[in-house]
């Protein structure tokens, strides 16, 4: 461990060389995440982390959290309060559902949140369906199958990553205790704030680091793969019109899978250091694997 952190170090270094060197790509790519940031994800991301944050805290979700217990227990291993942080996940965002999760966990389930944390933390449906469906595949039926399959691929990865030890919850353990209005709303609005910089500083230095990549002479197919690796947007617009509509359908779906390193650091950030995170970035890396393989069975069936 004390290795890979010491090559981690070395690799900043190198990178804060390749920034100097490519200092302009790196300014204008930041610029354009900053432009993203502004125009598109604290418009529409910072009100949904306040009503996140509400919502859970005022206690509205206990009722579904009883209900979810009788699926997640058996089928993920965790308690059923997280039925909640996914749905959020899914309507919201990978940093929505992050803090969802967040909000519900407990320093004696930081298994259980972590699996949570897997599930509630996805590529939401309004992203795919309108931005990689309609503008990349040009594809509205396709961006909606592609949202089903990332759900599917992150299940199935959920259940072979579920908790060794079966959680043992009490009924009362899966309620949240409501909190004052004015206390649940300054709370949500002050975490909410805290947790857009994390997100925008996310994007921005990833945006940067894609930028660059895309400049240096390093092949094609080393750019297909990094593009995406790196930030989920800017890898698809660089991956779509290149190939076939098939072939544009799986790598999408592979990117999708993975949700893009910005994306996965968008949610850690918003859970900090309260939630072990290997499981969860285990679970995208097979997520990458698995997605694909659903779409290739869903081209091959005439499904989509």
């Amino acid at each position: 461990m004390v290795k890979l952190k010491g090559a981690f170090g070395y690799a900043s270094i190198a990178f804060i060389v390749i920034f100097i060197v490519f200092s302009d790509v790196a300014a204008l790519s930041a610029l354009n995440g900053m432009k993203l940031c502004g125009n598109v994800l604290v418009p529409t991301l910072f009100p949904m982390m306040v009503l996140t944050g509400i919502a859970v805290r005022s206690g509205v979700f206990n009722a579904l959290a009883r209900i979810g217990n009788r699926i997640f227990k058996p089928l993920f291993g965790i308690d059923g309060k997280y039925v909640v942080s996914f749905f959020i996940g899914i309507l919201g965002s990978a940093p929505t559902g992050a803090l969802a999760v967040k909000n519900l966990s407990s320093e004696k389930d930081t298994d259980g949140s972590s699996s949570a944390l897997l599930l509630s933390s996805v590529v939401s449906f309004g992203f795919i369906y309108s931005v990689i469906g309609i503008k990349y595949l040009d594809n509205a039926r396709r961006g909606v199958g592609l949202f089903v399959f990332q759900i599917l691929s992150v299940m199935i990865t959920a259940v072979f990553l579920r908790p060794k030890k079966r959680c043992e919850t009490k009924p009362n353990d899966l309620s949240v205790k409501p909190e004052k209005i004015s206390a649940a709303v300054a709370l949500s609005i002050r975490d909410a704030a805290t947790n857009m910089l994390s997100v925008c500083g996310s994007v921005i230095f990833f945006s940067a680091l894609s930028g660059i990549f895309v400049s240096l002479p390093i092949g094609e197919k080393a750019k297909l793969f990094l593009c995406p690796f790196f930030e989920l947007a800017s890898g698809l617009e660089y991956i779509s019109g290149r190939f076939s509509p098939d072939v544009t359908f799986m790598l999408a779906s592979s990117a999708v899978g993975w949700s893009g390193l910005s994306m996965i650091f968008q949610s850690i950030s918003v859970v900090g250091g309260s939630i072990p995170t290997h499981k969860y970035l285990l679970g995208r890396a097979l997520s990458a694997l698995i997605c694909p393989l659903l779409s290739l069975g869903a081209i091959n069936l005439g499904i989509i």
